[in-house]
């Protein structure tokens, strides 16, 4: 679950619509890894298609609660803060964030 974090730390994003709902949205152009998470927050919603990959929207309210609960915010591109993960599981956060769009720069 440290690598679906830092997995939605990148490519991920908490929605409140609308209508009242809140969930989670993810965006990606592996199809098998949007299943693999998919299947891994045990989620029965479709994966869509987009112009440039493959979306992920899950409505629930308890998902998106414990995400902000971890350090996860709503429109986060220029105000993301630090992930509570324990120390045990850091790499595997750190290794779902350069499989979203993570990177290093020297």
């Amino acid at each position: 679950m440290a690598y679906i974090l830092g997995f939605i730390y990148t490519d991920g994003s908490l929605i409140e619509y609308r209508n009242g709902y809140h969930g989670l949205d993810i965006t990606n152009k592996d199809i098998t890894l949007l299943k693999s998470i998919k299947k891994k927050l045990g989620a029965g919603h479709k994966i869509g298609k987009k112009e440039r990959g493959y979306r992920l929207q899950i409505r629930n309210r308890s998902i998106y609660r414990d995400l902000l609960m971890l350090g996860l915010i709503p429109r986060k591109s220029k105000n993301i803060r630090s992930a509570e993960v324990p120390q045990k599981y850091f790499s595997h956060f750190i290794r779902g964030v350069f499989n979203g769009d993570g990177s290093v720069m020297v």
